[in-house]
């Protein structure tokens, strides 16, 4: 359900569309399929802007869906059957970071279906489109069912590309004007975590134990926050990939999805379940832009986090999360809340 306008780029009009229960309440965007509120006993606890223009100069994908390859590719490049594939470097001039310089985030989306509890966004990538191959049809839905945001993510291409759909809000679970995340409780179920380099992309699949990367246990995020950490100093907190195991499994539809992390705050706390296999957790390490968020309450960093499900950092460097052409992407990842 439209609530209103919320202006247009060129002849593309972009508009808030309201999802609605007695225990949720969204605001989606047609612009880069982006989560502008969420709202949970009283508190919207998604980071968001008043205007357009805030996002579309907004650098730190706030709220948006972002592909093709969420995430990193080293040196903006893979090879893929014989193939080198050259995509465009949108991070430092050194790797192909979210999708790249227009990625999925900057879009303006079909709304195929919108009601009071489910919108319906699409999408056409076409074939060169920031160097992948294979025209792709992607489509991403929202629906709220009880206390429980379900994201589902489907898409076809009639060539073999790499695909990797994340949504990228940030959270804060005592508002998003709330003040740092560092006394939020986190557990995230992953033994393993990618120990990556300068560029943050993974030279190594390294246990948890004994490190401030081991979230098996719940623990506040500031507990070893600051403690000396070469992979931590690299990016001035934590923004590295965890590999999903263990946890508790829950059926949503047709689907058993896996826990993947659990964040509380206060007497709020939010399940993140899915079907991917890794999770990156990012403590907005660089959340320093000069345009505040709504009410103007101003960016700093660290004071909230994204929990974004995903393949791990540059895995079409190593032959994975590849979609093959005609095969049928599909991926949900739920917030439930209580």
């Amino acid at each position: 359900m439209i609530i209103r306008d919320f202006g247009s780029i060129g002849s593309d009009k972009t508009s808030i569309y309201l999802l609605e229960n007695k225990y949720l309440r969204a605001e989606i965007l047609n612009y880069g399929g982006i989560i502008r509120s969420l709202t949970f006993g009283g508190l919207n606890i998604v980071c968001g802007f008043n205007d357009l223009d805030g996002y579309i100069t907004d650098k730190d994908y706030h709220g948006s869906i972002v592909g093709r390859y969420a995430n990193r590719i080293a040196g903006g490049r893979f090879t893929y059957k014989g193939i080198e594939y050259i995509l465009n470097k949108n991070e430092k001039g050194k790797t192909h970071l979210h999708g790249g310089t227009i990625g999925f985030n900057k879009k303006v989306w079909s709304v195929q279906h919108a009601d009071e509890q489910r919108i319906v966004l699409t999408l056409s990538s076409p074939a060169g489109e920031e160097g992948y191959p294979g025209n792709l049809d992607v489509r991403v839905s929202y629906t709220i069912a009880d206390s429980n945001l379900i994201i589902d993510y489907s898409a076809r291409s009639d060539a073999d590309t790499p695909l990797n759909l994340t949504n990228h809000a940030y959270f804060n679970l005592c508002g998003y004007y709330g003040g740092d995340i560092l006394s939020h409780v986190l557990k995230i179920n992953a033994e393993y975590y990618s120990e990556v380099d300068e560029y943050l992309i993974p030279v190594k699949k390294a246990s948890v134990e004994n490190t401030v990367f081991d979230f098996r246990e719940p623990k506040k995020i500031g507990q070893d926050f600051f403690k000396p950490n070469r992979q931590t100093a690299l990016c001035c907190g934590y923004d590295h990939n965890f590999y999903i195991s263990g946890g508790c499994q829950r059926i949503f539809g047709n689907k058993k999805l896996n826990e993947a992390a659990v964040l509380s705050a206060g007497n709020r706390k939010m399940t993140v379940f899915t079907d991917m296999p890794c999770i990156q957790l990012y403590t907005a390490n660089f959340m320093t832009g000069e345009r505040p968020f709504m009410n103007s309450v101003q960016q700093q960093k660290h004071h909230a986090l994204c929990l974004e499900t995903q393949y791990a950092p540059d895995s079409p460097n190593h032959g994975e999360a590849i979609l093959k052409a005609g095969e049928c992407y599909d991926k949900t990842t739920v917030l439930s809340f209580e």
